[in-house]
């Protein structure tokens, strides 16, 4: 990740007046020049729109500098690197903070971090499914979207740019309104982490039919046909449940008919 950025030689001109300057001062308290600067390694998305660098200035010699990039989200910094020296790392931490004690040049360098979310659960949501599903992405390959529940270990789910994970089931499902938490990650293959999302629920009746992550809508019409009775399953997704013209025909996702004078669909749940 070494680099020289394209401001390098500016700032060595500074510098080189400020050495002039300051010549012929020797009874006086000495002062050092601080240049902060960015630059793009390749990897990451920063610029000078959505970044802000703070601390460059005049210092007296030993005071202690704070050297601070803040970033978008989705992007972070990698560390603060020496201009002069072609681009030694000088320190990983943001804000660094030292003694300045000469004339200095650092420049920081962003990287992206990957991102995920859900889609079918918000913060203090209910559960209507046995799964929860999200997309995640990166400027690199992802290698795992990851979910842990109640604070337990984080456990890879199923996918990586559109990923699933599938609750507990049998003696561990989740009662119908307890309530939970969630977090979830994600990784790229560098081995960058997004932020945790934590996600505080309540477990509501699973309406999930199809087991796409999205509650479904039954109707029952049970006297259909002199009685026989019909049940309709309507699909729902990530706007809900499109609206349906009830008269017609074909526009449900799925039909279920009884047998005849059952009055089957006369009791639906869902």
């Amino acid at each position: 990740m070494s680099k020289k950025p394209v401001f390098f030689s500016v700032f060595m001109g500074i510098l080189f007046l400020s050495s002039l300057v300051f010549q012929g001062c020797e009874n006086q308290l000495r002062q050092f020049i601080l240049i902060l600067g960015m630059a793009n390694d390749g990897m990451g998305s920063g610029s000078i729109d959505t970044v802000s660098l703070t601390g460059s200035g005049i210092y007296d010699e030993g005071t202690e500098v704070s050297a601070q990039a803040m970033a978008d989200s989705g992007c972070s910094c990698a560390g603060w690197f020496d201009a002069e020296s072609g681009g030694t790392l000088v320190s990983a931490d943001n804000p660094y903070i030292f003694n300045l004690i000469e004339d200095t040049v650092l420049y920081a360098i962003f990287e992206n971090v990957p991102i995920a979310s859900a889609v079918n659960i918000h913060d203090g949501g209910i559960v209507e499914s046995g799964f929860i599903i999200g997309t995640a992405g990166d400027d690199i390959t992802l290698a795992a979207v990851e979910v842990k529940l109640d604070g337990g270990a984080y456990t890879a789910a199923t996918g990586t740019t559109s990923w699933s994970f599938k609750l507990p089931t049998g003696g561990s499902t989740w009662k119908d309104g307890s309530l939970h938490t969630l977090g979830i990650r994600s990784r790229d293959e560098a081995g960058n982490y997004s932020g945790e999302i934590f996600l505080h629920v309540r477990k509501g009746v699973n309406k999930d039919v199809n087991g796409d992550g999205y509650a479904d809508l039954a109707v029952g019409e049970y006297n259909y046909n002199s009685g026989q009775g019909r049940a309709y399953v309507f699909e729902g997704g990530l706007g809900g449940i499109a609206d349906q013209d009830l008269s017609g025909t074909g526009f449900a996702e799925t039909t279920l008919t009884g047998e005849a004078n059952c009055s089957f669909g006369c009791s639906v749940q869902g």
